[in-house]
């Protein structure tokens, strides 16, 4: 008997692909993505964009003032667990494309919290 690791994914396979679109330093992530502002609701993430290599997040705000980008931390915060204070948004503040810095995560605490956990199962037999 041996285990598999299976994904549990709600976005069809976009959690792995969107490891394109994150870059792991020491310090976290630095995640691009697309924002959609004026959305009917809130999205994180919405999908994945593979020929930007970057994660689509819908927001309802609207993107004047700084709306947008307030509501888009406050949404990664809210969906990470983490304080807004650890989330920076360091390119594109008057652009649909940014790039967020998110401090102490990696790449695969990011991938499983945005898109699904990784789930455990045994299965008998042998490998191959």
């Amino acid at each position: 008997m041996y285990l598999i690791n299976i994904r549990v994914d709600m976005h069809n396979g976009d959690g792995k692909q969107a490891m394109n679109a994150m870059h792991e330093t020491k310090e976290g992530v630095l995640l691009d993505v697309e924002v959609i502002p004026s959305s009917r609701s809130m999205e994180v993430p919405a999908g994945y964009d593979k020929w930007r290599a970057r994660v689509i997040i819908k927001l309802k705000s609207k993107p004047e003032g700084g709306r947008a980008n307030r509501e888009l931390i406050m949404a990664f915060s809210g969906k990470l667990g983490i304080p807004q204070a650890k989330i920076k948004l360091v390119k594109g503040e008057s652009n649909r494309k940014k790039s967020i810095f998110i401090e102490g995560m990696n790449i695969n605490s990011l991938v499983d919290a945005l898109f699904g956990e990784y789930e455990f199962k045994e299965h008998g037999g042998s490998k191959g």
